[in-house]
C-alpha cells in the first residue's frame, strides 16, 4: 500500500554538506538551501488560477475543475457546511480562500496523470484536505513560537505528499516560513509548481528522505515545528520528524480519536530523540456548536469508515485495518482526530535519524 509513504520511502536527494542535492524549493527566504529541480512540473490546468473567493466560502467557480460531480454523494450539503465552517474558524481572507480553491483545483486536475489523492470529490476534499489541515492551526498556534521573538515561525512537514497540511498552513499563516519535504521527485515538481501558481512565496519544497534530510545541516534542529499527516507507528514518526525540530521547538502529529496505547508505547522512542509529551489534543476538522447533545455525542473509532484517510494525505482510501483502495462511505460529519503534541528538550542525539528504512523497520 502507499500509506503514509511520503515520510521516509521513494528514492530521495543525497544529502552533502549544507545542502540537499537536487531539491526543488520556493521562496528560499533565508538561504539555506541549494540547488534547483530540472524536471518540470506538471503544467497547470487552463481553469487553474487564483481566484477570488464567492461569498459562500465552499462554492466553486463556474466551470472550476472543483464543481461538484454528479451523484457525488449524499454528503454533499454538509461537507459544505463543514468547509465554511472551518473557513471561519481560520478567520481566512476571501484572497486566501482563493488560494486554498487553485490549490486544490490543481492538485484534482494533477491527480487525472499523478497519484496524488485517493480523494477525487471536491466537496470531500475540501472537508478531509483543506478543513483537516486547517484544524491543525489551534493546536500550532499554542504550543509554538519562533526561537526569536519577533521572527516567524519555521515549520517543516515531513511526509507531505500532495502538500497536506503544509501547503494549506503557509496559505492561512503567510507570516510563516513552510518547507514542505517529500521522498518523490514528482511529487516535488508539482507542490513547487502549485506553490508559484497561488502564490505562496513563503513555501519551499525539498526532495529528500526523511533519514536524509535529518542529517542534513541546513535541516537538522532547525525548525520551530515539524509536522506529520502521514499514517506511521509513532514511533515511526518520532525518529522521522523530531531531528528536525530544533530544542524547544515542537512536533504536532496528526492520529486518529484514539491514539493513547500506541503514543504510550512511544515512550522509549520519545526519550532517545530528546522528545518530550505534552498531550494530545482532540481535534476536529468542522467546528460544531458546544451543545449538550454533542457532548452526549459518542466519538467514532479508528475503524469507523475514513478516519484512517484523515491522517493519510490521500494516498489511501481505506478504513483502519481495510486493504488498500478499500473505502466506506464518507462520515456524515466532521470527523474528529488528535494532535499528538511533542516537546523537544535537546540537540537530536548524533546517532539519529539512522540509516533510510532503518526506523520502519525496526522501530525504537
Amino acid at each position: 500500500g502507499s500509506r503514509g509513504r511520503g515520510a521516509g520511502t521513494g528514492r530521495g536527494s543525497k544529502t552533502t554538506g549544507g545542502n540537499v542535492t537536487g531539491s526543488s524549493l520556493i521562496g528560499d527566504p533565508v538561504g539555506r538551501f541549494a540547488g534547483n529541480s530540472t524536471t518540470a512540473p506538471p503544467s497547470p490546468p487552463a481553469t487553474a488560477s487564483p481566484k477570488a473567493a464567492k461569498p459562500s466560502a465552499a462554492a466553486p467557480a463556474a466551470g472550476s475543475n472543483t464543481a461538484a460531480a454528479p451523484g457525488a454523494g449524499q454528503y454533499s450539503k454538509q461537507y459544505e457546511e463543514q468547509y465554511a465552517a472551518a473557513i471561519a474558524a481560520a478567520k481566512l481572507s476571501p484572497a486566501q480562500v482563493g488560494q486554498l480553491e487553485s490549490y486544490l483545483d490543481y492538485m484534482l486536475e494533477t491527480n487525472k496523470v499523478m497519484n496524488l489523492t485517493a480523494v477525487r470529490d471536491p466537496g470531500e476534499a475540501r472537508v478531509r484536505h483543506l478543513a483537516d489541515s486547517l484544524a491543525l492551526l489551534p493546536v500550532i498556534d499554542a504550543h509554538a513560537a519562533p526561537a526569536q521573538a519577533g521572527q516567524p515561525l519555521t515549520v517543516i512537514d515531513v511526509g507531505t505528499g500532495a502538500g497536506l497540511p503544509g501547503m494549506v498552513l503557509a496559505v492561512a499563516r503567510p507570516g510563516w516560513r513552510v518547507t514542505l519535504l517529500d521522498s518523490l521527485r514528482k511529487r516535488c515538481d508539482f507542490l513547487t509548481r502549485a506553490a508559484e501558481l497561488i502564490g505562496a512565496a513563503n513555501v519551499q519544497v525539498v526532495w529528500a528522505r526523511a533519514e536524509e534530510g535529518g542529517r542534513n545541516e541546513a535541516l537538522r534542529d532547525a525548525h520551530d515545528v515539524a509536522v506529520a499527516r502521514a499514517v506511521a507507528d509513532t514511533r515511526v514518526l518520532a525518529e522521522l520528524c523530531l531531528p528536525f525540530v530544533r530544542a524547544g521547538g515542537t512536533w504536532v502529529a496528526a492520529k486518529g480519536p484514539e491514539p493513547e496505547a500506541e503514543v504510550a508505547a512511544a515512550k522509549t522512542a520519545l526519550k532517545a530523540l530528546n522528545g518530550s509529551l505534552v498531550g494530545i489534543e482532540r481535534v476536529t476538522s468542522a467546528p460544531q456548536p458546544h451543545t449538550a447533545a454533542a457532548e452526549a455525542a459518542p466519538v467514532p473509532t479508528a475503524a469507523h469508515a475514513g478516519i484512517a484517510d484523515l491522517m493519510d494525505n490521500g494516498q489511501s482510501s481505506g478504513a483502519a485495518g481495510a486493504p488498500p483502495g478499500a473505502r466506506g462511505p464518507p462520515p456524515p460529519a466532521g470527523g474528529p482526530f488528535t494532535a499528538v503534541v511533542v516537546k523537544k528538550t535537546g540537540s537530536t542525539p548524533a546517532k539519529y535519524p539512522r540509516a533510510p528504512g532503518t526506523p520502519n523497520k525496526t522501530p525504537l
